[in-house]
């Protein structure tokens, strides 16, 4: 176990989570990774600090501009892992006026968010929001293990996700594929071809036929886009000189 204090910066959590993984560690339990959002010399606290800093920032846009990317690699920590990651979120709570099975009303707690910046749930293969009772319920569950499930997190919870896990295949060997074919630059070499093939029998009409040649060639390698309409365009276009050429010759 690896006790981390205040303040709880996101370069601890890295740390604390390469470590176990230097060990060999199959799981490892984050509790909490609140503390690295919203806790002393988390990402709020350093986000408020840079704030006062008028000197370099100005709003607090530019002060988002460095906190967000710390934030990334955290959340990119715990998805490249090659431990199987168990994170603890707090959550925001209020007191909703319930009736009792006596008929009486009574407050219930209810969690309403976790406190970590929007979206960190579903960076994770399933999240259970937990009930003052210890029941848990899925609010996201790529699984489909505990669709309509409502029940407390036991060990048997724990081996459900184990069987899916171990039911998953082994990632199949990359293939080795050809490079994908240059539409563009194919074009443009056949074009230049046509142009070099009719060069030397006739006489283009006040133009300079290697002139000609390079400009398109450049054009088109400077647009390498993908785009086989455009050069359909000027092999069409190209052509229609050579026809007017041959005319006038």
């Amino acid at each position: 176990m690896i006790s981390l204090d205040a303040p709880f910066t996101v370069p601890k959590y890295r740390e604390a989570i390469a470590t176990f993984e230097q060990a060999g560690y199959d799981t490892i339990i984050v509790d909490s990774l609140t503390h690295a959002w919203a806790g002393e010399g988390g990402l709020l606290d350093k986000q408020g600090q840079l704030e006062k800093d008028t000197s370099r920032f100005k709003n607090s846009f530019q002060t988002w501009r460095e906190i967000t990317p710390e934030h990334n690699k955290l959340v990119e920590e715990l998805l490249n892992s090659p431990s199987h990651i168990i994170a603890t979120l707090r959550v925001k709570t209020e007191y909703v006026m319930e009736r009792n099975e006596r008929g009486k009303m009574e407050p219930r707690k209810v969690g309403l968010a976790p406190v970590f910046r929007d979206g960190i749930e579903y960076e994770f293969t399933v999240c259970m929001d937990v009930d003052i009772d210890h029941n848990a319920r899925t609010s996201k569950d790529r699984t489909r293990l505990f669709d309509g499930w409502f029940d407390r997190i036991s060990e048997e919870t724990g081996r459900r996700l184990l069987t899916w896990l171990d039911s998953g295949a082994d990632a199949p060997a990359p293939v080795q594929q050809e490079p994908p074919v240059d539409r563009v630059t194919q074009g443009a070499e056949a074009l230049i071809a046509q142009f070099e093939g009719v060069k030397s029998d006739i006489a283009w009409t006040g133009l300079d036929a290697d002139k000609e040649i390079r400009k398109k060639r450049d054009y088109l390698r400077e647009h390498n886009k993908e785009l086989s309409d455009r050069v359909e365009h000027a092999v069409a276009a190209a052509f229609e000189r050579v026809s007017r050429a041959d005319e006038a010759a």
